[in-house]
């Protein structure tokens, strides 16, 4: 009979793992959404952006996991809707060809609009980052009074849409480069710490 050890995880090392992945992941996020998906033919096209939208989910997703083990559990909590809230906005891509496809997109804002808030009670962020943070929302809350008073408006709609997409894909990568950069002085000072102790 094949017996297995339990393992325990090296939760200092997983850390380091899910912090260089999510920046690592909102990074091709953001390449791919701003200079990739916009060149390419329709149907090419609209399979980047598919990636871009899961990509998304899957940083944050990590951040949850990373959050939520540090006991920040707003800003877990924040993320994991996020995650969630995207997951409409991966959806609907598949519903651009319908009338329902804005009413689709723009119903993400009903998740958007607790979850930021929610992820700006992280209080490492620096209070310009939480205020960016709680700004992504805003374009989507207004394309969603938009498509509920002016359906019709489809130019204004995208317009609100675009702000929002652009707005989410810049602070993911300012949340990525954060974190990855929290991650590298904690790391450098746990080194100090250790050099000091075997010093003494």
């Amino acid at each position: 009979m094949t017996s297995f050890k339990f393992q325990k995880p090296d939760h200092i090392k997983e850390n380091g793992l899910v912090v260089k992945w999510q920046f690592i992941i909102f990074s091709l996020a953001f390449i791919l959404g701003f200079f990739v998906g916009p060149v390419l033919p329709k149907t090419p096209s609209e399979m980047v952006f598919k990636m871009v939208d899961m990509l998304f989910i899957c940083g944050t997703i990590l951040l949850a996991v990373k959050l939520a083990r540090e006991g920040w559990d707003l800003a877990a909590t924040g993320f994991t809707i996020l995650g969630i809230g995207w997951g409409v906005i991966f959806a609907a891509l598949d519903f651009q060809h319908l009338e329902i496809d804005m009413e689709v997109r723009t119903s993400a804002a009903y998740f958007f609009l607790p979850c930021m808030i929610l992820i700006a009670q992280y209080k490492p962020f620096p209070t310009w980052l939480k205020l960016f943070t709680v700004w992504c929302m805003v374009p989507f809350i207004i394309s969603l009074f938009v498509q509920k008073i002016n359906p019709h408006n489809e130019k204004l709609l995208m317009t609100w849409l675009i702000w929002g997409f652009n707005s989410f894909h810049i602070v993911s990568l300012i949340w990525g480069i954060f974190f990855y950069r929290q991650y590298k002085k904690e790391q450098k000072d746990l080194s100090k710490h250790q050099a000091d102790n075997s010093d003494n």
